[in-house]
């Protein structure tokens, strides 16, 4: 298994949930370390279960997966990473990942 990093990619509009580029959320299978949106982690949910049983989607590349807030007028993008269960946070950041 594995833990989620999401991390704040981008947003267009405004964030009501005053997410920012560059913020990051841990997720280890039981909490989310970190503040995270209810309406995208509602949305994002599915992918994170599926990334951390070790599925693969034809859109992932180098373990990511980018998925927007279902927000139309005020666009997150978020990035979900997968890491192996033994990463310590703090150890990672999805905003120093190479293009």
């Amino acid at each position: 298994m594995y833990h989620i990093i999401i991390g704040v990619q981008s947003i267009r509009g405004k964030c009501l949930y005053q997410h920012q580029p560059g913020d990051e959320i841990l997720y280890d299978g039981a909490t989310f370390h970190g503040k995270l949106c209810d309406s995208a982690c509602a949305f994002m949910m599915p992918t994170i279960y599926a990334m951390r049983y070790g599925a693969e989607f034809p859109w992932m590349h180098n373990d990511i997966v980018a998925m927007a807030c279902p927000d139309p007028e005020n666009r997150v993008v978020f990035l979900l990473k997968r890491v192996p269960e033994e990463f310590s946070p703090g150890a990672f950041q999805l905003s120093k990942l190479p293009d």
